[in-house]
């Protein structure tokens, strides 16, 4: 049963489901909600109260559903750079076509069970069955493409620097400054170089002043 709450806060949410994958879903803020409890599967945005209740839900079932529990003048999701990125993820889930995904290299789980995964020429990589999907290992940066009953996924796996890649993902915290780029972005000077040509130019009128008023000059 749905509840209507005011200023729901976001708490969490699945980043690996195809619908809300790359998305910034903290950055949104709320006026009013209909939120519904917590189901066994499906609910994929989660705010706080007394308890847990899902913002967002998407499933399968006869047909691929999503329920998204606040309208858009409610909220500042269509300003935030996520919005168009959910929308894609929507379409391509409700017309049930390929999705994309960013993942860093390494061990990827994808949700899709006794999913067939192929790299970007098209060869078979060696993939696991686990309960929530399928685990493949990323070793090189790629497109893979995952298929299974019908459904086609596509993951993008470290695109340059997967801090770009996964710009919008929620769960990436600040990064601790790396000691060897600091130290190599410091200059050997303390102040800044048009403070130096400021203090020289002061210094060459303070030399010309002295040689007038001494009648060095001519």
């Amino acid at each position: 049963m749905s509840k209507e709450i005011k200023n729901p806060s976001i708490t969490r949410w699945d980043d690996t489901h195809p619908v809300t994958a790359g998305v910034a879903w903290r950055d949104i803020r709320i006026r009013r909600a209909q939120v519904a409890p917590v189901g066994a599967a499906g609910s994929l945005v989660l705010v706080k109260g007394s308890v847990e209740r899902a913002l967002v839900s998407a499933g399968n079932g006869p047909s691929p559903w999503i329920e998204v529990g606040f309208a858009l003048q409610d909220s500042n999701f269509a300003l935030q750079p996520g919005f168009p990125v959910f929308l894609g993820n929507a379409l391509n889930w409700l017309a049930d076509g390929p999705g994309f995904l960013t993942r860093e290299l390494g061990s990827i789980l994808v949700p899709l069970i006794d999913a067939e995964v192929r790299d970007g020429h098209g060869r078979p990589v060696a993939a696991v069955r686990v309960p929530a999907g399928t685990v493949f290992q990323a070793n090189r940066p790629d497109v893979y493409t995952i298929t299974s009953a019908g459904k086609r996924s596509h993951v993008v796996a470290n695109v340059l620097d997967p801090g770009y890649a996964q710009i919008n993902r929620s769960r990436f915290a600040d990064p601790a400054p790396d000691p060897a780029r600091v130290v190599a972005r410091r200059r050997w000077w303390l102040v800044e170089p048009w403070v130096l040509l400021l203090l020289l130019a002061a210094v060459l009128l303070v030399v010309d002043w002295l040689t007038f008023t001494r009648r060095v000059t001519v």
